[in-house]
């Protein structure tokens, strides 16, 4: 009997939601060890992850499909991360920073401050934008993703 090791390394917060995903494609938990990152100069936790590993038996009759299924939601998931990288409200934060220090060191101030709103009307324009194209595929992505993980655990547990 064949099996097959993965270990998935995650937040605290992601363990549980990332044990019933890889439980759809055919993995069992063997072992779930906490890695704490330690601060030398503050001598301080800083993150608390937690490195899961996984086993599954790759002589089931399943195990073809299901892998392919896995690759499949792992392909989504991929361009799902492609697409929220691109997401422009986490740009405009260090507009706000300009706008402060202009405010400070030009005496031109008031004319930085309608530039700003312009720049910020922009920004909100291409989030609207960016919503309206990318909010439907997300969600496409997301429930092929919740099919597939539905359809593998399905036949997962078929079999067993």
């Amino acid at each position: 009997m064949a099996k097959e090791t993965y270990v998935k390394r995650c937040y605290n917060w992601e363990v549980n939601g990332t044990i019933a995903i890889y439980e759809c494609f055919g993995w069992e938990l063997v072992s779930n060890n906490v890695v704490t990152s330690l601060n030398t100069e503050e001598n301080m936790n800083v993150a608390a992850e937690n490195d899961l590993t996984f086993s599954r038996d790759k002589d089931s009759a399943w195990y073809p499909e299901v892998s392919r299924l896995q690759q499949e939601y792992i392909s989504y998931n991929n361009q799902m991360e492609q697409i929220l990288a691109t997401d422009p409200t986490k740009k405009i934060k260090f507009h706000w920073i300009l706008f402060l220090v202009g405010m400070c060191i030009c005496s031109i101030g008031l004319l930085y401050a309608v530039i700003h709103i312009v720049m910020v009307v922009c920004q909100k324009n291409k989030e609207k934008e960016w919503h309206a194209i990318n909010d439907a595929k997300l969600a496409e992505l997301e429930s092929k993703k919740t099919r597939i993980a539905e359809e593998s655990l399905a036949i997962v547990n078929s079999t067993k």
